[in-house]
């Protein structure tokens, strides 16, 4: 009889170890979520206050400034950062018993340089208007959600003028752009500059596939020219193959253009 008490006691036991052992493997492979990171703004003037946030107990929060991906070795947040200049910073959350999490990416922009003037020779669909004629100048930038006031959405070519006080020096153009397949949205195809009325540069963009996330992207254009005036002309991509829409004409939304010094 105490014989088989004693069997029963190692079995319990040893169950119990097994569910903890069990528990540990399971927590193991759980991936953290991702930090949730924003900015005041993240197009900089002078400066701007970058915060991240994950509430989990036991979590730190690792971060770079060189857009680099973060390790346990990188530097640690533990209060808001003041930023004064551009850059691509990222942040990623581990955890003893977890996964890390996956990389929360936010890109900080310069304050460009403010035409004189922004005049259309084509018009924006009404339906999705941003915020009037120079929500593309306004030094905001949107969200992810295309219903953001911030986007400018087009179904057919865009063309617009700029025009600066005087001969001024450009590096280069930044367009932000929406992808969001499943809302039609697409990047253009191609991005076509005059330059002063006499010089031009055209910019394909490359074909995104069927797995293409939604983001937000940032293509720079070099123009390395003294500019009075840039004609900026968009041509909007036709939906692939791989869409239900095929064929037809994709979205085009803009949320800002920054002209670097």
């Amino acid at each position: 009889m105490k014989l088989s008490w004693f069997a029963f006691i190692l079995i319990v036991l040893t169950s119990c170890n097994d569910k903890k052992s069990n528990k540990f493997l399971q927590d193991s492979t759980i991936e953290l979520v991702a930090p949730r990171v924003k900015a005041t703004n993240t197009i900089i003037d002078s400066s701007v206050i970058i915060k991240a946030e994950l509430q989990m107990k036991g979590c730190t929060l690792f971060y770079t400034i060189n857009g680099s991906d973060p390790s346990e070795s990188s530097l640690i947040y533990n209060q808001p950062i003041k930023v004064n200049k551009e850059g691509i910073y990222k942040f990623k959350a581990y955890h003893k018993d977890w996964l890390p999490s996956k990389t929360s990416t936010l890109k900080i922009f310069k304050k460009g340089i403010m035409p004189n003037e922004l005049n259309w020779q084509t018009k924006k669909n009404s339906a999705y208007p941003g915020l009037g004629y120079n929500t593309l100048i306004n030094n905001k930038k949107a969200t992810k959600n295309f219903k953001d006031k911030q986007w400018v959405g087009f179904d057919s070519i865009s063309h617009a003028n700029i025009k600066f006080k005087k001969n001024t020096f450009i590096n280069r153009l930044t367009v932000g752009y929406l992808v969001d397949t499943k809302s039609w949205i697409f990047p253009p195809e191609e991005i076509y500059l005059i330059l002063n009325k006499t010089d031009s540069i055209a910019t394909k963009i490359p074909l995104i596939n069927e797995f293409a996330e939604t983001s937000i992207t940032a293509l720079e254009i070099p123009i390395n020219s003294d500019i009075s005036s840039i004609d900026i002309i968009f041509k909007n991509s036709i939906l692939p193959q791989w869409h239900p829409g095929k064929g037809k004409p994709a979205w085009l939304f803009m949320d800002e253009w920054i002209f670097n010094e």
